[in-house]
């Protein structure tokens, strides 16, 4: 296929790439990397050997990152291939919330676990002033089928479901 697309061919978009581990890395990188500097965030386990899978029962986030403004938290979860039910699912049930922030902070450095303990204390006492959520939305898609217009859905137009966190929606392409 490669001697194909350097004569000039335009092969059909690879549905396999949109389902495999490259979303993952890409929306890492697009969260660490590619937003302007005070709004990117920490990820601080990139191994994508330890998400969650889909066969999961409550999969839904690929990772989850942070940052820190004066005094409160942010919380990425961050999900590649998204959808609006799996998303909304994840901010009421927040006891599976808390279970998988403390399996991703075992895995983590001193620095990271403490920002991340703080956080679990936080959503478990309800200290909406301490920190808050963001929900990083992406979507891998070849050029030719990106149709923001269409590819926002529900997640665009619902976004006050998901108050007081938000909603951070990308299409990497």
């Amino acid at each position: 296929m490669d001697t194909e697309m350097e004569q000039g061919a335009q092969p059909a978009p690879i549905k396999e790439i949109y389902q495999s581990d490259l979303g993952e890395l890409l929306t890492t990188y697009y969260f660490e990397e590619k937003l302007s500097e005070g709004e990117r965030f920490v990820i601080p386990l990139k191994n994508i050997t330890f998400r969650e899978r889909e066969e999961s029962p409550d999969g839904e986030s690929d990772a989850f990152g942070y940052k820190i403004s004066d005094a409160t938290v942010e919380i990425l979860s961050k999900e590649a291939k998204i959808s609006y039910r799996t998303r909304l699912r994840h901010k009421h049930k927040v006891p599976t919330v808390i279970r998988r922030l403390s399996d991703y902070a075992e895995r983590l450095n001193l620095k990271d676990v403490i920002i991340i303990g703080w956080v679990i204390v936080s959503i478990e006492r309800n200290l909406t002033d301490k920190h808050s959520v963001t929900y990083g939305c992406t979507l891998i898609r070849d050029y030719t089928s990106v149709y923001e217009s269409t590819c926002f859905g529900k997640l665009n137009t619902k976004q006050t479901y998901y108050e007081p966190g938000k909603v951070h929606f990308s299409i990497l392409s």
